[in-house]
């Protein structure tokens, strides 16, 4: 009965006119703006062309062999399935577009049932976020869907957002960001007060972290980090938005009223991107992505309301603000200039 209650709330009528909103926005940005959907081209046309299991197409990594882009059978088998599913009956932008929409719909649906001020949030990630995970990353946006639930939810203890995050792996390893997470629970049934036990929990993340850039830097043990780290091109530590979101940050560190649980989760995630930018700053790979996806904790944190104002927080909304503008700029002026729309092939 509460989900049917649920369910009604959500789809009352200005939910509705937000959602038809949003079906035709994305579709602008996908078509208008996004630079990778002609990637997704080559991808489908080897899911279609050959007659074979998804096992034996995932594991072949025919579309790096032929193109020398993603291989499937490095990671986000997750997501390749539902990629390789939907080609079978629709065209390569139908299969994209029809992932971007349902994943932006979910998303609106988790703002709905835990953000204080949810039409708000929505609309601000719709016009300034889409446009990077539904619009392009369009694997890391749904392992996003995870990610958002994990730091929205209030449902949280240690073996459901384990499995939650190993889960949200399979479509993109950059959930690995909240991976240390629930440590928490462990630290709060050792009975550790909680300002303490996030103390801890940062502590160790910082050096979970430098450990990482150092094991991958001086040794082999993971393929895959070392693959990243071999291929390095440095990140501005000085540029604007990073240095606007670093403020964010050290504002709400600083903060000295209390932030419930999923305001907690929010900060935690925004500094989990930030160390990541500063520690990997060589590696624009792993830095820009990671930076990029922790953004999404600024809503829980800023968006919930808050047991007291101040000028944190106040300099918080505007750092903010900034970066919304910032990337709402970004898409209008590539809407504008169209630069990759002669790469779309006819759909």
């Amino acid at each position: 009965m509460d989900i049917i209650k649920e369910n009604r709330k959500f789809l009352k009528l200005s939910n509705i006119l937000i959602i038809t909103i949003s079906i035709y926005f994305l579709f602008l940005i996908i078509k208008y703006t996004s630079r990778d959907l002609v990637q997704y081209y080559f991808y489908f046309q080897e899911a279609k062309r050959f007659n074979i299991s998804f096992w034996d197409w995932y594991f072949t990594g025919m579309y790096k062999v032929e193109y020398g882009g993603f291989n499937p059978s490095s990671d986000q088998i997750g997501i390749s399935y539902i990629y390789w599913a939907l080609s079978k009956n629709l065209t390569y932008f139908q299969t994209f577009y029809t992932i971007s929409l349902i994943s932006l719909i979910i998303k609106f649906y988790l703002f709905n049932k835990f953000i204080d001020y949810p039409k708000s949030a929505f609309i601000v990630y719709m016009m300034s976020f889409a446009f990077i995970w539904e619009g392009n990353q369009l694997s890391q946006g749904v392992a996003l869907i995870f990610l958002t639930y994990l730091i929205f939810s209030n449902k949280n203890n240690f073996f459901r957002d384990t499995a939650i995050l190993l889960l949200s792996m399979l479509f993109h390893l950059t959930i690995s960001i909240f991976f240390l997470y629930p440590l928490i629970h462990v630290l709060k049934f050792a009975k550790i007060k909680l300002d303490d036990s996030y103390l801890i929990l940062y502590i160790l993340t910082s050096v979970a972290l430098i450990s990482a850039y150092l094991i991958g830097n001086y040794s082999d043990f993971s393929e895959t980090l070392d693959y990243y780290l071999n291929h390095p091109r440095k990140v501005n530590l000085f540029g604007t938005v990073f240095l606007i979101q670093l403020t964010l940050v050290i504002s709400m560190l600083t903060y000295n009223g209390k932030l419930n649980a999923n305001q907690r989760k929010g900060l935690y995630l925004l500094f989990v991107g930030t160390a990541v930018y500063i520690i990997f700053n060589e590696v624009s790979l792993i830095a820009s992505r990671f930076r990029e996806i922790s953004i999404i904790g600024a809503f829980p944190l800023l968006f919930t309301r808050f047991d007291k104002f101040s000028i944190n927080v106040f300099i918080s909304r505007v750092c903010f603000s900034l970066i919304c503008i910032h990337n709402f700029y970004i898409v209008l002026y590539i809407y504008i200039k169209k630069p990759f729309i002669e790469d779309i092939i006819n759909f």
